[in-house]
């Protein structure tokens, strides 16, 4: 957490627009939040024994309620933010690779099938890097005939 202190205080991070800072507080900012609720039942609590114990009582009632309330206000209100900043982040990032979107159907089709292809290529490649490999290689198992499953056949009768 000092780090980012450190990177907040520095000259390029606050006049440098290219990073947002703001995600990085989030976590400050719910903990401080925190902070205050706890504050604020603390002093709720002296304050309101203070006229009474039935008061008191009350004062207790109303920190459960309203405290449970606050410190889902300000989760709710966190996570939505950072929601905000993880899908303007993956929004305004440029995929790596990304040159261009694709003009087509048919480019990305023939993209996808680059990809493939090269998925392929690296997923074999330990078995074909040498010939002693590619002897010893086991071959694949032809294809079996597809079980029949819509229909079950008769039983046969016994022969007597």
């Amino acid at each position: 957490m000092l780090d980012d202190f450190r990177k907040l205080l520095d000259s390029n991070v606050l006049s440098g627009l290219d990073r947002a800072i703001m995600p990085r507080l989030m976590r400050l900012f719910y903990l401080t939040g925190l902070a205050a609720i706890g504050l604020w039942a603390l002093n709720h609590l002296f304050f309101s024994f203070r006229f009474g114990f039935f008061n008191g009582l009350w004062g207790l009632l109303e920190i459960g309620v309203f405290g449970l309330l606050a410190v889902f206000v300000l989760r709710l209100i966190s996570e939505v933010a950072v929601i905000f900043f993880r899908a303007n982040a993956n929004h305004t990032e440029p995929m790596a690779g990304e040159a261009s979107a694709p003009l087509s159907l048919m480019d990305e089709v023939r993209g996808a099938i680059e990809d493939l292809a090269e998925d392929d290529k690296t997923a074999f490649a330990p078995l074909m890097s040498t010939p002693a490999a590619t002897a010893t290689a086991p071959k694949p198992k032809p294809a079996s005939k597809p079980r029949r499953t819509a229909r079950r056949a008769a039983p046969k009768a016994p022969k007597a």
